[in-house]
């Protein structure tokens, strides 16, 4: 607990059994407590998010918990989020897939692709002859796409999908079971 309260990324590498789950309740009220965080989130995988709510009902009997369901339609989503943004919560425990249906807003997607663009462009630039085609054209190609991406992006924008993530109220993220997102497009 006091190193996720030291650090901004940690890893918890427990066997299964160990005591993961109840490490981020801990941490989550710890941060809240100091002030640290305001709403942090924890996501599950959608076949555990009861037994997970009820261990944290157990570990603070009187946390207010906001338990979401794996499975909401477009409508509940919104009802979600707006419930997450509009009460004060010592933690939301949220579902793997209603966490990745809700979007970001178009402002935060393009910031995140135009950091990354000028990461490519930065290690394009920097190649030398030393630099193998091969990496070379994989830097073109990963260029190519977030241009497009950012292309894409522009074209979206005139659709509202209601509320956004930024909007939830979420500024401290747990993820359970983090090697579900381990394949995930980044850049380094």
């Amino acid at each position: 607990v006091a190193r996720i309260i030291a650090e901004p990324n940690v890893l918890l590498d427990h066997v299964v059994g160990a005591g993961k789950s109840g490490t981020m309740f801990m941490a989550a009220m710890e941060l809240r407590r100091l002030g640290l965080a305001r709403q942090p989130w924890i996501v599950v995988p959608n076949h555990i998010i009861e037994q997970v709510g009820k261990e944290a009902k157990w570990w603070y009997p009187s946390a207010e918990i906001l338990l979401g369901a794996p499975g909401t339609d477009p409508e509940g989503r919104r009802r979600f989020v707006a419930q997450s943004a509009t009460s004060d919560w010592d933690m939301v425990i949220v579902p793997q897939s209603l966490f990745e249906a809700i979007p970001v807003g178009p402002e935060v997607q393009r910031d995140y692709i135009e950091r990354e663009l000028e990461i490519l462009r930065e290690a394009l630039s920097a190649t030398t002859e030393d630099t193998t085609p091969t990496s070379v054209k994989r830097l073109e190609k990963a260029l190519q796409r977030y241009e497009t991406k950012l292309n894409d992006l522009t074209d979206q924008a005139s659709k509202d999908t209601g509320l956004r993530f930024e909007q939830t109220g979420a500024d401290y993220l747990f993820v359970d079971e983090a090697h579900m997102f381990k394949n995930r497009t980044r850049l380094s």
